[in-house]
């Protein structure tokens, strides 16, 4: 990869941050969508630690 790949992907990899942080409800639904939160916001159970 080079450098102004690398950058491309980095800026893109920012925005896409930004968006997904920009409130509360796009940060549960992205957690939701990744499987690390379930369909009621609660931790699934591989991060659950139990």
């Amino acid at each position: 990869m080079s450098e102004k790949e690398l950058n491309e992907y980095l800026n893109e990899l920012n925005a896409f941050k930004k968006e997904v942080t920009s409130s509360k409800e796009k940060s549960l639904d992205f957690l939701k969508s990744a499987g690390i939160l379930d369909e009621n916001g609660e931790l699934s159970p591989q991060y659950a630690g139990e």
